[in-house]
């Protein structure tokens, strides 16, 4: 139910397991209750329902001699929902997107007995395809990819000569290109220190539009590394304006957490802090800092002790 759904449960078997006569547990379940709840051999059934109506619902099955159980509620929606299992104390975390994945390797296992296995296997195996798009002169772009393969991507390296084979009209393109370049809006800028600054940033992820940030709103640090990444709006209008739109997805935060433009937690003097906008869709993301430089734990300076890393 919650695979088809993709939505997160709160699973608790305490009150479930309270119930279980001793008797009735395999002698081989004897160590493990829960298996003896959660895989006997008998009719069973999940019932989603209303909050208001759980204890009616209850009640009635009561009533008429069927054994019941509340074990737990529905919350959140989408792959990355969490699912807490807990169990006399016990507890056992993962998302939907884990289970799904388990869910699904019983199937590709039966595909392999019945079709071609190297089919089976490569339809299993396939990633979702990412073209790391590169110019002359950028950098970054081998740990953008390396953070790509980390994440199970299927990457492909491009370059602008490539998107630009086969086009006609080469000079008409360039003209057009000035037009854009020569009237921004917003613009960067040399750094305000007027040197490269590489740090190792405390910035905010804002409530914004961007789809890729839609859930990692928050504190999080990352490196710099840039001579020109300084924010400039045409007039104050614009600014205000991308502000409203919920286009300001990242700010450099001092130790209060707030925006700041004092140097060097704003390494640039951006202004208000800003460090990245997206596109008015959200599908449009621009960065000045370098998430692709610390996606491995080897790569932070500094973290706390807590900090887990999801295994990928």
């Amino acid at each position: 139910m919650a695979l088809a759904g993709l939505a997160g449960l709160n699973v608790d078997l305490t009150s479930a397991l309270a119930k279980i006569v001793q008797q009735d547990i395999d002698s081989s379940c004897k160590n493990m209750p829960e298996l003896a709840l959660l895989y006997a051999e008998e009719c069973g059934w999940v019932l989603e329902v209303l909050t208001s109506d759980v204890k009616e619902i209850q009640n009635r099955f009561t009533q008429a001699g069927v054994p019941n159980h509340f074990i737990g509620s529905t919350k959140s929606y989408g792959v990355d929902s969490n699912i807490p299992i807990a169990c006399n104390g016990k507890l056992f975390y993962t998302t939907v997107k884990n289970l799904y994945k388990q869910w699904e390797r019983i199937s590709f296992e039966v595909e392999k007995l019945q079709a071609n296995t190297d089919c089976a296997i490569e339809e299993f195996r396939n990633s979702d395809l990412v073209a790391v798009l590169r110019e002359e002169g950028i950098n970054s772009d081998r740990e953008m990819m390396a953070c790509l393969l980390k994440a199970n991507f299927e990457v492909h390296d491009v370059t602008m000569s490539d998107l630009l084979s086969g086009w006609v009209g080469g000079s008409a393109t360039e003209e057009t290109e000035k037009e854009v370049i020569n009237q921004p809006d917003v613009a960067l800028l040399h750094n305000k220190s007027e040197r490269f600054e590489c740090r190792w940033s405390s910035l905010r992820i804002a409530d914004s539009k961007a789809m890729m940030l839609s859930k990692l709103v928050g504190s999080v640090r990352c490196w710099v590394a840039h001579g020109e990444g300084r924010f400039s709006f045409r007039d104050q209008n614009i600014l205000d304006n991308i502000k409203a739109q919920k286009c300001v997805a990242m700010h450099y935060v001092d130790d209060n957490g707030k925006p700041t433009e004092t140097y060097p937690m704003n390494p640039n003097g951006s202004t208000e802090g800003i460090a990245g906008l997206c596109s008015q869709d959200g599908r449009h993301l621009a960065l000045m800092p370098h998430p692709e430089r610390c996606f491995a734990m080897h790569q932070w300076p500094t973290y706390h002790q807590i900090l887990i890393v999801n295994p990928i």
